[in-house]
């Protein structure tokens, strides 16, 4: 697993605020960081009914795996999950 865009750009800050700031016993160096071989991406869904006194939540998580090499999707998942709720 590695850092995704977001927290690598910070990451990247913090690197290079080192090579000014730190010791050179303590610096990080550049080109050290460990390539994905994969990428997961996906989104998470619900959606919420209500009639009466009753309320049904449904959840839906919807996956896809992405070969960084070939931009090959070598997964696609979907999960669905309801929840019934009584008040």
């Amino acid at each position: 697993m590695v850092q995704s865009g977001a927290e690598r750009i910070e990451l990247r800050d913090e690197r290079n605020d080192q090579q000014q700031f730190s010791s050179e016993e303590t610096r990080k160096k550049w080109g050290k960081e460990k390539g994905a071989d994969f990428m997961l991406n996906g989104v998470i869904l619900s959606i919420t009914d209500e009639y009466k006194r009753q309320k049904t939540v449904k959840y839906q998580i919807n996956l896809e795996l992405t070969d960084l090499e070939t931009n090959e999707k070598v997964w696609i998942g979907e999960k669905e999950i309801k929840k019934f709720i009584k008040n």
